[in-house]
């Protein structure tokens, strides 16, 4: 087993570790050209050319994920085949991730120079190979933003009584008598204030809608009574306080 950390734009970081396939996949396998697939053989394949040199010059963090903070392992898995090739490449556990982690952990691998093929007593076989990639996103300290927490932030005051006292109705909306839920993401910052208010999702209520067609002066109206709430109490990472994402639903429904 070997790591491999690599630096790259962004402040960002990669780490991969290779092992050979162990999940519960067959010894054997029907695959390509009915050609016998292995997981464990005499000699397993390798990468003849330094693994880190490539990494460093090939990652690229999608940009989805670093606006949205999303980092995690994504497990690729493949087969090397007896040409020494890359092919059958999927993610499988951490394709939930999102932020465009998988595919690029996909791409990473699948646009890998040819690898020495694994043999079994000195004849070339197709071999399965698990290569777990780790997006790890690197930033000073005082520019992270959480989304787990020691504790949570939450407003020191009745939330409810807030949003009735200052949620305003869209005059458009209560005319078309269009009522939804607008999920709103922001950060709670260090001092409690917020900032990078963002409506996320949008789910219709009355009529039913696609959800880009919910407009008329929600998402907006949502977003105004967040960026005016008032200060919260801050998350906190052990016992320090730290920037932290949190999202709130926001419903219009008419009496």
């Amino acid at each position: 087993m070997s790591l491999l950390n690599i630096n790259f734009k962004q402040m960002c970081i990669a780490a991969l570790t290779f092992f050979p396939f162990t999940d519960t996949l067959a010894q054997t396998a029907p695959a390509q050209n009915n050609k016998e697939v292995y997981k464990v053989v005499d000699s397993m394949p390798k990468a003849p050319y330094n693994m880190g040199a490539y990494l460093s010059n090939h990652v690229q963090y999608p940009q989805a994920a670093i606006d949205s903070g999303i980092q995690g392992k994504v497990y690729v898995q493949f087969i090397v085949e007896t040409d020494s090739s890359i092919s059958n490449v999927k993610a499988t556990r951490g394709a939930e991730l999102g932020g465009g982690l998988p595919a690029e952990a996909e791409r990473l691998v699948r646009e890998m120079p040819k690898w020495a093929p694994g043999t079994q007593k000195g004849v070339p076989v197709r071999v399965y190979f698990t290569m777990p990639v780790n997006f790890k996103l690197e930033a000073p300290v005082e520019d992270t933003i959480y989304r787990s927490v020691t504790f949570q932030p939450r407003a020191p005051y009745d939330w409810n009584s807030y949003l009735a006292n200052n949620l305003k109705y869209p005059v458009e909306a209560r005319q078309n008598d269009i009522q939804a839920k607008i999920y709103i993401k922001f950060v709670v910052e260090k001092d409690g204030s917020i900032t990078n208010v963002a409506a996320t999702k949008k789910i219709a209520i009355k009529p039913v809608m696609p959800e880009a067609q919910i407009q008329y002066g929600l998402p907006e109206e949502a977003e105004r009574v967040i960026r005016q709430m008032p200060n919260w109490t801050p998350g906190m990472m052990e016992d320090k306080p730290v920037r932290t994402y949190f999202t709130v639903p926001i419903v219009f429904r008419l009496q």
